[in-house]
């Protein structure tokens, strides 16, 4: 990402909403849960939140969140050189019992610059049980002008007990608009309208969420594998060609993203459906649509799709070579509860 003057928050009306109610009437919490699409601003709200508090300052329900990058407590703060600020983010499968222990004792110690102090966990959902409740004793009794944010991704959870010491705040997707002004930023690249709209299907209008898929040639699997599905129609060749291609190309994050951004594709599709607002589609993604034959025909695959992420992972851990997972994930989504032999003789639902 480049270096802005200001980087501007957008949709963040709600959280603002609330934080500033609360600042005013003196009932500012200690921890909060910042739950919402992955890539929507939750770590960078929290950032800037933090920002706020260890400059003196407050928040209030009118404020415009810009954080201007080039702030030296700011960038001292996001590159973890300010002692009265620490952010957590999780290893390579979960936040561990020594990264919330570290958390307990950063709490425990006096504020070094200012009155505050603020912790930031980045996908908190993915704390193992034995540091949440490491962090929940903390919470129990917690300390004065300290402040715990917990970033959880939409479909996340944590601990019942450490939930219910925490105060949830909101997040949205963003708005087209929005999406393509905050994606502008984070990006190098000017993307062309069609590919910018294809990121938006795929992320759920989540631009920090477009611009991991955008680096990991998600778009291009995902683009590739569309071309397959219409080439199927009950031969294997298309999908032969797919694996042969993406078994040697595909990185382990395309690879780990490629099932999630096949079922948020096929959800959108569905919704646009039932409103009735299908627009803006590419040209292969249309011609991908018009191979169902109904809406149960989609959610049939959909619920296929539901059991394929889990066993991505479980590929990984058992070190199950690539090309056996694709076919077995294609398995799925063909031939369990898709009946695609009549297929050929099917009205299709869609005429786009």
């Amino acid at each position: 990402m480049t270096m802005h003057e200001t980087l501007p928050l957008l949709n963040m009306e709600g959280p603002l909403d609330f934080l500033g109610q609360s600042w005013a009437q003196d009932r500012f919490p200690h921890a909060l849960i910042f739950k919402g699409p992955a890539g929507v601003g939750k770590k960078a709200f929290g950032r800037w939140l933090a920002w706020k508090l260890l400059q003196g300052q407050g928040v209030s329900p009118s404020a415009q969140p810009e954080i201007a990058e080039a702030d030296p407590v700011y960038r001292r703060l996001v590159g973890g050189g300010h002692g009265d600020f620490l952010e957590v983010s999780p290893g390579e499968r979960e936040i561990s019992t020594e990264q919330a222990q570290k958390v307990v004792t950063f709490f425990q110690k006096k504020p070094m610059e200012g009155a505050w102090r603020v912790v930031l966990v980045d996908q908190a959902q993915k704390m193992n049980r034995f540091g949440a409740n490491k962090i929940l004793k903390i919470l129990e009794e917690p300390p004065e002008k300290c402040l715990l944010i917990l970033c959880v991704d939409a479909g996340g959870a944590l601990l019942p007990t450490l939930s219910s010491r925490c105060q949830e705040v909101a997040f949205t997707s963003l708005a087209r608009e929005e999406f393509r002004q905050i994606l502008s930023r984070l990006m190098e690249e000017n993307l062309k309208p069609e590919e910018e709209g294809f990121l938006y299907r795929l992320s759920n209008g989540s631009p920090g969420f477009a611009a991991q898929i955008y680096e990991a040639q998600g778009h291009q699997m995902m683009r590739e594998f569309l071309g397959t599905f219409v080439a199927f129609n009950g031969q294997m060749q298309p999908i032969i060609s797919f694996v042969r291609q993406w078994e040697k190309k595909a990185n382990e994050a395309a690879y780990s993203l490629f099932p999630q951004l096949i079922f948020t594709w096929m959800d959108h599709g569905l919704r646009g459906l039932l409103e009735k607002q299908i627009t803006g589609l590419t040209t292969y993604e249309q011609a991908a649509l018009k191979q169902f034959r109904n809406r149960e025909h989609i959610l049939q695959c959909m619920t296929a799709l539901l059991q394929s992420p889990p066993f991505f992972k479980r590929s990984d851990v058992f070190y199950l070579d690539r090309g056996a997972t694709l076919y077995t994930f294609f398995d799925k989504l063909f031939f369990t509860g898709a009946t695609w032999q009549s297929h050929s003789t099917s009205r299709p639902l869609f005429s786009m």
